[in-house]
């Protein structure tokens, strides 16, 4: 996610030199708007999450207070 922003924020701010039709500001705006679309992709087909997986299989005797 962090990625895809930080892409996406140079893109903007590399345009102003550059131009919209330039490759670094193209390909930066793309990947911009890729990236952060695969992880919301991947965490869609994601069951549950992993802290979810940790506590279920953890056998304390009380519950955590983090969940």
């Amino acid at each position: 996610m962090t990625a895809g922003l930080s892409l996406a924020v140079f893109g903007l701010l590399t345009n102003v030199g550059q131009g919209w039709g330039d490759l670094p500001v193209t390909g930066s705006l793309a990947g911009g708007a890729l990236l952060p679309a695969a992880f919301v992709a991947v965490e869609a087909r994601t069951r549950q999450s992993r802290h979810a997986r940790v506590n279920r299989r953890c056998r304390c005797a009380a519950p955590s207070a983090a969940t």
